[in-house]
């Protein structure tokens, strides 16, 4: 009796352990490194934005439809954005919900989504071209408050803010699945458009089994 409850309680104790270490957020950044591409500059290559894969089979990439316009460079020239080089392709846009879907010109592995709701205060990574950098970046935030705007959209607001280029990123939580796309930020606060959001007005998920 005295073996089968020592037993019980060394079982419990390696079922604990590993809940004291915490989100292993390197290794999550690093399955973010290989779903996520740049959207760049036609004309100088600079990183402008981010992209994140959603399907592998299709491979159809998920942005803010705001990093997919044109926009005017230094020298005003028209900038084109490119998605790993190429011109951007779209299978969706909404532009009232600052959403795109692109095909990208090569597969890379889909991100997978959350199924059960985040909750105020739980930690979440975001992940992105930060700073036009050729090296994407990592941000660890918590939620700070869920809202519905006046047009219905649903946004989750961070307690740390965004970093220009990291729009169109994704965020996830602490086990990397997928929770939110980035839209924009100000000084101190990260905006981003929660999954219920994106998947009310999206139907491009992959068919696969959730992690």
């Amino acid at each position: 009796m005295i073996l089968r409850l020592l037993a019980l309680c060394l079982i419990a104790l390696l079922l604990w352990i590993p809940q004291l270490r915490g989100p292993e957020w390197g290794v999550i950044v690093q399955r973010l490194a290989r779903s996520t591409v740049p959207i760049s500059c036609s004309l100088h290559g600079m990183h402008s934005c981010t992209a994140f894969s959603i399907n592998q089979r299709s491979k159809l990439y998920l942005t803010a439809y705001h990093c997919t316009q044109p926009f005017m460079s230094d020298s005003a020239e028209a900038e084109v954005p490119m998605l790993d080089g190429q011109p951007l392709a779209f299978a969706f846009k909404d532009e009232s919900r600052d959403l795109a879907i692109l095909v990208g010109p090569i597969a890379r592995p889909a991100l997978f989504v959350r199924e059960r709701p985040l909750l105020v205060g739980d930690p979440v990574g975001s992940y992105g071209y930060g700073y036009g950098m050729l090296s994407p970046m990592f941000r660890l935030a918590n939620v700070s408050v869920f809202v519905k705007d006046p047009q219905g959209l649903d946004w989750m607001l961070l307690d740390n803010a965004l970093i220009g280029g990291m729009s169109g990123g994704p965020i996830v939580d602490s086990q990397g699945r997928l929770v939110g796309v980035n839209a924009r930020s100000d000084y101190m606060t990260g905006f981003s458009l929660s999954l219920k959001q994106i998947q009310a007005v999206t139907q491009f998920w992959p068919d696969e089994a959730q992690p």
